[in-house]
């Protein structure tokens, strides 16, 4: 009896330390998988990282992102597509957005050299390996990285049958470099303007693809020296018979300035402002303002106006300024040093005058905001111009609008950091 007691005590010792082993080794795989994912994310950040640097300096894709190709319709009118700046290469991707079903970004972990102690016969390998996916949303690149122990497999398939596996995944925030597109003259939301337009260029060869694009609705009458020019029709045209009539994008409604700026939010860019003004009425000499920051090397100069300018003349202004404006334009502006504009809304009564620049508006061109959607007569609509001739005098945007276009390809200012990296991800097993 004695040993058989003893004998059983001896069997579910052993089975325990079994149990114990098996878990052992089972956390140590687990623990090992969960490297190997951790290893094929940092792997992937950084590639996306080095991507963005070599489009950065004029390469049209890297391995995982390319440049976001511009929008259908007028293509080359509106900036980016969306406000994330890049899409995924063919290489990887089931569509602009997301990577395909059956395709990885994969790699295998190599282990050090072998100590001489150990038998070349005997296995050390655990054979460790990872695949990664990514997906866009947003301004934010999503990645899942996949690590797995004892791989047997290559390719598309690396970990597939692995059965020890781990799941890693960050999100990144993604800014890109700022997009012009090629429109003059480029409105969020609607214009309801009693006004002559005139977009040329200094020389012909330069005019933008579009004249005006807007994301609502477009209503204007104009005088007969009304006329605009675009690549292609390098001729003035009289009113009724433009060169490029102007153009819808409704996607303009949203994220305006994320598409113009490369993904970064207004208060990011505003906040590496070179200098700052107050709101104008009269005069505003750049040249005269303190300089909060000084000039990266290469980049064009941010001004930043906060309040509204009331009949300002802009004046000394450095050349390929990108001027953003915090408030109404009311009454009329004169950017007579040129630069890119943007500001919230234009409630014209009087002359606008932008050289060597382009105008983006992400509200709305009228006499003033809160329009209505449907006529009334003796109230602002959006419609004004073009209902009847009261309306049209007291209810829209009046005076000439003057554009002298230049590329937005000769805008680059500073903008935040390309890419972050959200550190607190998590592991599934």
């Amino acid at each position: 009896m004695i040993a058989m007691i003893a004998s059983v005590a001896v069997i579910y010792a052993n089975r325990s330390g079994q149990a114990f082993q098996a878990n052992s080794v089972s956390a140590y795989q687990h623990a090992m998988a969960q490297q190997a994912a951790e290893t094929g994310l940092t792997n992937f950040v950084r590639r996306v990282e080095l991507d963005i640097v070599a489009m950065d300096g004029g390469a049209a894709a890297g391995t995982i992102l390319a440049k976001a190709a511009p929008s259908g319709g007028a293509a080359a009118c509106v900036p980016n597509t969306s406000i994330f700046p890049y899409e995924f290469t063919g290489t990887y991707s089931a569509s602009k957005t997301s990577f395909d079903a059956g395709k990885y970004y994969t790699g295998a972990v190599t282990l050090l050299a072998k100590p001489a102690e150990v038998p070349t016969s005997t296995s050390i390998d655990p054979k460790l390996a990872w695949r990664v996916k990514g997906r866009i949303d947003g301004s934010y690149l999503h990645i899942t990285a996949e690590g797995c122990a004892g791989n047997t497999q290559t390719g598309h398939d690396i970990c597939k049958d692995a059965t020890t596996k781990a799941v890693a995944r960050r999100s990144m925030k993604i800014a890109g470099k700022f997009s012009a597109g090629g429109s003059a003259i480029t409105l969020g939301k609607y214009a309801d303007a009693n006004a002559t337009l005139d977009v040329t260029a200094t020389a012909l060869t330069n005019l933008p693809e579009c004249a005006v694009t807007y994301g609502e609705s477009f209503n204007k009458i104009a005088s007969a020296d009304h006329k605009y020019r675009c690549a292609g029709q390098p001729g003035g045209f009289a009113s009724g018979t433009p060169g490029c009539p102007p153009s819808a994008d409704s996607s303009l409604q949203t994220d305006m300035f994320q598409r113009f700026f490369g993904g970064s939010v207004k208060a990011d860019v505003v906040a590496l402002a070179n200098k700052v003004a107050n709101s104008c009425t009269g005069n505003l000499n750049i040249a005269a303002l303190p300089t909060v920051r000084p000039v990266a090397t290469g980049k064009s100069p941010i001004i930043v106006i906060n309040g509204d300018l009331n009949s300002c003349n802009i004046v000394n202004g450095p050349a390929n300024a990108i001027y953003i404006h915090q408030g109404n334009v009311n009454g009329s502006v004169n950017v007579m040093s040129g630069g890119f504009f943007y500001t919230n809304n234009v409630l014209q009564n009087g002359a606008i005058y932008i050289v060597d620049g382009m105008l983006a508006v992400e509200g709305v061109w009228d006499s003033a905001t809160g329009a209505a959607s449907t006529n009334t007569p003796g109230s602002n609509d959006k419609s004004d111009a073009t209902s009847g001739t009261a309306d049209a005098t007291n209810h829209a945007a009046f005076g000439a609008l003057t554009i002298v276009y230049k590329n937005g390809i000769n805008f680059n200012p500073e903008l935040p950091n390309s890419s972050g990296s959200n550190n607190g991800s998590w592991i599934d097993f």
